[in-house]
C-alpha cells in the first residue's frame, strides 16, 4: 500500500474517487458480462453499494469544511486498474470483464484495510464509517 503519509480529507476524497470510478466500473463491465449472469448482477449490485456509500463520504468530507481543497489521487491503484482497462474495453467478454471487477474488488478490500489498520490515527466518525462499509463490503461479496 502507500507509502505517503495522508490526511483523512485526503482519504475521505480518495474513498470518493474510488466510489465513482467503482459505479462506472460496475455498470460498464456489467454489461458486458451480461446483467442476468451471476457476474453481470454481482457488478449491478457492487455498482449500488457505492452508489449508497457516497452521501456519507460526502458527509464525512463535509464535516471539514468547505474550504477543503480537492486532491483526489487519481493515481491509486484501484483507479488505474480502471482506467488501464478503457482502451480495450470494447474488445473485451464476459471473462475478462469478470476477471477486472475481482481484480478491483480486490484492491477495494486493500484499500479499507489498510485504512483500518490506521484506526487509531484517524477520527472517530471516519473509522465509524469505514467500519461500516467494511462490513458491508464483506457482506456484499
Amino acid at each position: 500500500m502507500e507509502t505517503k503519509e495522508k490526511t483523512t480529507v485526503q482519504w475521505v476524497q480518495d474513498l470518493i474517487a474510488i466510489h465513482i470510478t467503482r459505479k462506472e466500473a460496475a455498470h460498464r463491465l456489467a454489461v458486458i458480462a451480461g446483467k442476468d449472469s451471476a457476474p453481470g448482477a454481482a457488478m449491478v449490485k457492487a455498482g449500488h453499494q457505492s452508489q449508497q456509500f457516497l452521501p456519507a463520504l460526502l458527509d464525512e468530507l463535509s464535516s471539514y469544511g468547505d474550504a477543503v481543497a480537492a486532491e483526489a489521487d487519481r493515481d491509486n491503484e484501484y483507479i488505474l486498474l480502471w482506467n488501464n482497462s478503457l482502451a480495450s474495453l470494447d474488445q473485451w467478454v464476459a471473462a475478462d470483464a469478470e476477471n477486472l471487477f475481482k481484480q478491483m474488488e480486490d484492491q477495494l478490500q486493500k484499500i479499507y484495510q489498510h485504512l483500518l489498520e490506521m484506526s487509531a490515527d484517524l477520527p472517530p466518525s471516519f473509522n465509524e464509517l469505514l467500519n461500516l462499509q467494511w462490513q458491508q463490503l464483506k457482506a456484499g461479496r
